[in-house]
């Protein structure tokens, strides 16, 4: 039996506005924090597990069938929780007030691991994912993050460059290893397209414009890297040729081929002892 305290009798079962209380046995409005017990209307009883679909909430001690802003319905414990359960991982949805699996692509939200929630724009440093629905460090293969944004995107934004490795659309590519802009397809490569080369400065592959590199000044086209080089390579015998800016394997008059230096001069050095010869425009 329970003490009905309003009327003063015992009673076998609560009325009203109060509820059975095991642990005090007596009808009480608010059911005890200790042990932790829920009212219940059906049979207006205190209860350890609610059921029927409702769920624990710990501020009003009742059993409710929504739980209140700031908490979210937890269906593996039926309790209302201020942060959603990371076995099995769910994150809070604010527009149902409910831990969910998925957040709801239907409203453009994503899991952030950081607060736990389904947000509409993902935190710094992590990226809207639509594949996943989730806010990541890193997009997909085929996606890449945009800062401007923090979220994935099939294409990157004007003057930026899709970067396969870091998965981000970047101003410039990245150094390690060393990649370059490719202009007309807007995307990071290792080695740049043909007849195009490698623009150590800006990062980007640069084309011929008419007859001459597009490459800075004091750089030079290499056909056999792909980039512009301010020394040409010995082994494969070409000559920094200075009117098309590229790596030459002869120079053209008025130019002799230096050996010492793998340019193409005007004159041969002194020092070593060099003589321009101009039946092959080398210096020996």
């Amino acid at each position: 039996m329970f003490a009905d305290l309003i009327n003063g009798i015992c009673v076998y079962s609560c009325t009203g506005v109060t509820f059975a209380d095991p642990s005090v046995r007596a009808c009480v409005t608010t059911c005890s924090a200790m042990p932790a017990l829920f009212s219940f209307y059906l049979g207006n009883v205190c209860v350890v597990n609610c059921s029927n679909g409702l769920y624990a909430d710990n501020f009003t001690r009742s059993c409710t069938s929504g739980c209140p802003n700031g908490t979210y319905a937890d269906n593996s414990t039926y309790t209302c929780v201020s942060i959603c359960p990371t076995s099995p991982m769910m994150w809070g949805n604010n527009i149902s007030n409910n831990c969910v699996f998925t957040c709801p692509a239907a409203y453009d939200r994503y899991a952030d691991n950081s607060s736990r929630t389904c947000v509409s724009y993902c935190p710094n440093n992590t990226f809207a994912d639509p594949t996943s629905y989730k806010c990541r460090t890193t997009c997909p293969s085929n996606y890449f993050g945009v800062n401007a944004t923090w979220r994935c995107e099939l294409t990157c934004p004007v003057s930026t460059f899709a970067d396969t490795l870091l998965r981000l659309c970047v101003v410039k590519c990245s150094i390690n290893p060393v990649y370059y802009g490719v202009p007309s397809t807007k995307i990071c490569t290792a080695i740049c397209p043909p007849n195009s080369y490698g623009n150590p400065l800006t990062q980007q592959c640069v084309s011929n414009i008419g007859n001459t590199s597009g490459c800075p000044s004091s750089y030079y086209a290499d056909s056999t890297t792909q980039l512009c080089v301010q020394v040409c390579p010995m082994k494969a015998n070409l000559y920094a040729e200075p009117i098309s800016r590229a790596c030459k394997a002869t120079c053209v008059s008025p130019y002799f081929a230096d050996n010492s230096t793998m340019q193409c001069v005007i004159t041969c050095p002194t020092y070593p002892s060099y003589f321009a010869n101009p039946s092959t425009q080398t210096c020996v």
